[in-house]
């Protein structure tokens, strides 16, 4: 991770990558920031075959705009498949996107944003929906109603994929263990509203 302020001043880190529960908190105007990194996952059957996928240089540029909102610029990598006895690579779609501040951390309220936008058609076409597919999700952070040792964010929303709808979420809770060291482990999914089969998933690990 790479982070910029015009000022000079460090800001505090605050990270949505490689997760797939996003942060709820925003870069002030001023500051841009860089996060990358790889992550890669297997599924026990899928349409009654084993797959193994990996994502590399899974990378988004957020960037400071306004008090209450950031641009985004993410890259989804470098696709590695193996589905069955078939292998195959290639370059995944990319997003354009932004981050908006609904609602302030209060002792009765979690911190919530709203992080909506598209995808972008750029990756080789077995990793492409070939069109601008919209999404959005809800994204509130209940940290500051939890003891100060635990921390959790969570994500509602939808994504298109050609023309396609699915609910997806996800949850993260951490726990502090030091100052400097959090064990987290991560809840995600996806449901289809239409027609097609669900996806969940769990990750876990440490941040220091």
């Amino acid at each position: 991770m790479w982070t910029y302020n015009a000022l000079g001043e460090p800001p505090p880190i605050s990270t949505d990558r490689i997760l797939q529960t996003n942060s709820p908190d925003i870069l002030q105007p001023g500051y841009s920031q860089i996060e990358t990194g790889f992550y890669s996952y297997e599924t026990d059957k899928e349409n009654n075959v084993k797959s193994k996928h990996s994502f590399l240089n899974n990378t988004i540029y957020r960037i400071g705009f306004r008090e209450k909102m950031e641009l985004r610029v993410g890259l989804y990598g470098y696709n590695l498949e193996h589905v069955g006895s078939e292998d195959n690579s290639g370059v995944s779609d990319g997003e354009l996107s932004t981050k908006i501040l609904l609602l302030k951390e209060s002792e009765s309220n979690p911190k919530t944003t709203l992080n909506a936008g598209f995808t972008v058609p750029t990756g080789n076409d077995a990793f492409s929906s070939d069109r601008a597919d919209p999404f959005f999700s809800f994204i509130p952070s209940f940290t500051n109603l939890l003891p100060d040792s635990i921390s959790n964010d969570n994500s509602l929303g939808i994504t298109w994929s050609d023309a396609k709808a699915d609910f997806k979420y996800g949850t993260l809770w951490g726990y502090g263990i030091s100052k400097s060291v959090t064990f987290y482990g991560e809840f995600f999914g996806s449901i289809p509203i239409d027609s097609g089969s669900n996806s969940h998933g769990f990750d876990w690990g440490f941040t220091w």
